[in-house]
């Protein structure tokens, strides 16, 4: 089962997707830190990681896998 939460920074997100990954005993997979790595293993920025993914929609399949 996959569980995603989505809202407005600041919305309560990810201390919500915690404390339900606590309470079920399940992993958590955080989309921000998942693309930051991917960012870094490509020797950019978040910033700039993103702007390629604009142009190429493949940098989103990459965190997907």
């Amino acid at each position: 089962m996959i569980i995603t939460f989505s809202g407005a920074a600041g919305s309560g997100k990810s201390t919500i997707a915690q404390k339900l990954a606590d309470n079920l005993k399940w992993p958590r997979y955080y989309m921000g830190g998942l693309r930051r790595e991917a960012a870094k293993k490509r020797g950019l920025t978040l910033a700039e990681y993103n702007e390629l993914g604009e142009k190429d929609p493949k940098t989103d399949m990459e965190v997907d896998e």
